[in-house]
């Protein structure tokens, strides 16, 4: 992956973080940090391409689907279309 790449993916995270803070659970925002962690210091020690492994790809995912569920407006969106 390219490292603007990566750079891009974590400051998306780092907004959602920051702008839906106070809507999600303290165990989604520590999971949430954690990713962001590690893809901070991805960036700080991985060259132009940067190397991801696949157990980070897995929890980026899964965060994200943790932050999407967690977002209640999402959850009443997705709850109209399911009934």
């Amino acid at each position: 992956m390219k490292r603007a790449l990566l750079k891009e993916c974590r400051d998306i995270l780092l907004r959602i973080r920051t702008l839906k803070h106070d809507e999600l659970d303290p165990g989604v925002t520590a999971e949430l940090d954690a990713v962001i962690g590690k893809m901070t210091l991805l960036l700080e020690t991985a060259g132009d391409d940067v190397v991801i492994d696949r157990g980070l790809i897995e929890r980026t995912l899964a965060v994200i689907g943790r932050v999407a569920v967690g977002l209640d407006w999402l959850r009443r969106i997705i709850h109209e279309f399911l009934e």
